[in-house]
């Protein structure tokens, strides 16, 4: 069957092009919505101008931070209602917020802690299907490893949920 994408980010990710690229870090979510309609995006706290004036249905359909900080059961029902059976799952460790995953290439304040985004994590591969992920943008700080080190837990966190423990 078709296979949805689950979006964790500080950003919509949704530019036609950034500097000058067409599949950059700023553009992947616009490229999957050229392939599907179904795709959630999660923890989005900042887009552009031409993101909302290009693409104004996906921008209204943002689960921001926010949203989430209001309420997390209401963010997951609706997650589990927009996804389809088979989920790919991406993970942009800006999605967290600063204090959590400080070395990421754009941070953004606010974000989602550690628990929101593993309680909507473990209700998805609980009801659904997950078929891959990833865990992205990481830039490591000199002298400290904790992005590294909740990157690291986090993909272990998939792992543990995709095979179906919640380890």
């Amino acid at each position: 069957g078709p296979v949805s994408v689950l979006q964790f980010d500080a950003h919509a990710d949704l530019r036609d092009a950034y500097t000058g690229g067409r599949y950059s870090h700023a553009s992947v979510m616009r490229r999957v919505s050229e392939m599907t309609d179904t795709f959630v995006q999660v923890g989005i706290r900042s887009y552009s101008a031409e993101e909302a004036a290009q693409c104004p249905g996906a921008i209204g359909r943002l689960l921001t931070d926010r949203h989430v900080r209001a309420d997390l059961h209401a963010v997951i029902a609706a997650v589990l209602e927009r996804l389809s059976d088979r989920v790919y799952v991406t993970i942009d460790m800006d999605a967290f917020e600063p204090g959590l995953a400080p070395g990421v290439g754009t941070p953004e304040p606010g974000g989602l802690t550690w628990f929101e985004l593993t309680d909507i994590l473990k209700a998805v591969a609980d009801h659904k299907t997950i078929v891959a992920a990833d865990v992205v943008e990481t830039a490591p700080l000199s002298g400290q490893i904790l992005t590294e080190f909740t990157a690291a837990r986090l993909a272990g966190k998939v792992i543990a949920y995709t095979a179906g423990t919640s380890r």
